[in-house]
């Protein structure tokens, strides 16, 4: 009777090993499914990029701002020019010659001009004219001096009752003494045209002032031609004979001659 008890036990026992089982892989596998949810996932590695230590880095472009569309300027027609060929003159006597300080040339929209700057108070007389050469002073023309009438004589009154006639005394007849005309010398001037401008009661002065210049346009030179008998004469080398206008102006006292541009 004892052994068939110890038999029911056992195979109670072992009967119950299953369920027993299952309990400790029900309870293992919960612990593991815990560990798994605490755990946070690992990142993936970070993929880096090796720069050279002397690379230089690419600048960045900033695009150009727009070029603004200029403005056409409108630019007026030179006015005509206004002047002529024909020689002007004014005659003026001064107490004390004028000095030439200065001369300059200029050049201005449609003409060119020549200045000639004194340094005295007033402008003297002058002559602006064509010729056909440059020449240098010519004298003055002395007047030739009469030569004198001899008085003449009376006649002697014949005796009375004397038949000789009384002949009367010849007039000596009175040749004139003619000057011989100077030859003025002719002077080398660059140009086509000449234009003389003779200043009277005028000298050069201590100034220095420089005469002789040479341009390229309309002007193309001017010389100092005579710097005798109380006056100076500059001659201007022109391209062509074109027409001339003399101003006037004051302080300083100046002489301008402005002539048409030669197109």
């Amino acid at each position: 009777m004892a052994i068939s008890k110890v038999r029911k036990f056992s195979l109670a026992g072992i009967g119950a090993l299953p369920l027993v089982g299952m309990a400790v892989a029900m309870l293992m596998t919960s612990g593991d499914d815990k560990n798994t949810q605490a755990a946070e996932p690992t990142p993936p590695p970070e993929l880096t990029r090796s720069v050279p230590l002397d690379s230089t880095p690419t600048p960045t472009r900033t695009p150009a701002p727009a070029t603004p569309t200029p403005t056409p300027v409108v630019t007026a027609p030179p006015e005509p020019f206004t002047g002529g060929v024909q020689p002007v003159e004014k005659v003026v006597k001064l107490a004390e010659p004028a000095e030439i300080s200065r001369v300059a040339f200029a050049a201005e929209a449609g003409f060119e001009r020549i200045v000639i700057q004194f340094g005295s108070a007033a402008l003297p007389g002058y002559r602006v004219a064509y010729v056909d050469r440059a020449v240098g002073c010519v004298a003055p023309v002395v007047a030739a001096t009469p030569t004198p009438t001899p008085p003449k004589t009376a006649a002697t009154p014949t005796p009375s009752g004397s038949t000789t006639p009384t002949t009367p005394t010849a007039t000596p007849t009175r040749t004139p003494t003619r000057t011989p005309t100077p030859t003025p010398k002719a002077i080398p001037l660059a140009g086509s045209a000449f234009l003389l401008l003779r200043l009277n009661d005028t000298n050069l002065g201590s100034s220095g002032a420089r005469t002789d210049l040479k341009a390229t346009g309309t002007i193309v030179e001017t010389k100092l031609t005579c710097s005798d008998y109380d006056a100076v004469q500059l001659t201007i080398g022109l391209a062509g004979k074109v027409a001339f206008r003399v101003t006037e102006l004051a302080s300083p006292p100046r002489l301008v001659v402005d002539f048409e541009r030669v197109p």
